[in-house]
């Protein structure tokens, strides 16, 4: 019971990153996102993994792989669309 509950969170805290991956690859308008904040967040994250690793966790283990993986994409999508605007100048 105790793993549906987490799984539950899980899956709502990283939807909740979707709406900003999802505007920020279609409009590809990433001036006001902070890199600093998803550095520190997928930083934590990894962390996060780490010590679901070693408790041997899978709710975390599993939640932090997933959250990685969002969380890197948007850091590739802020730094290539940074990129582009830099060039654009």
């Amino acid at each position: 019971m105790f793993e549906v509950i987490g799984f539950a969170g899980m899956c709502l805290v990283h939807l909740s990153t979707f709406p900003q991956l999802w505007k920020t690859w279609k409009t590809k308008k990433v001036r006001d996102i902070s890199i600093p904040f998803w550095l520190c967040l997928w930083s934590g994250l990894l962390l996060y993994l780490i010590y679901a690793i070693l408790i041997d966790n899978i709710v975390y283990i599993v939640s932090n792989v997933l959250g990685l993986s969002v969380n890197g994409f948007m850091l590739v999508l802020l730094i290539k669309y940074r990129r582009r605007i830099r060039n654009e100048k």
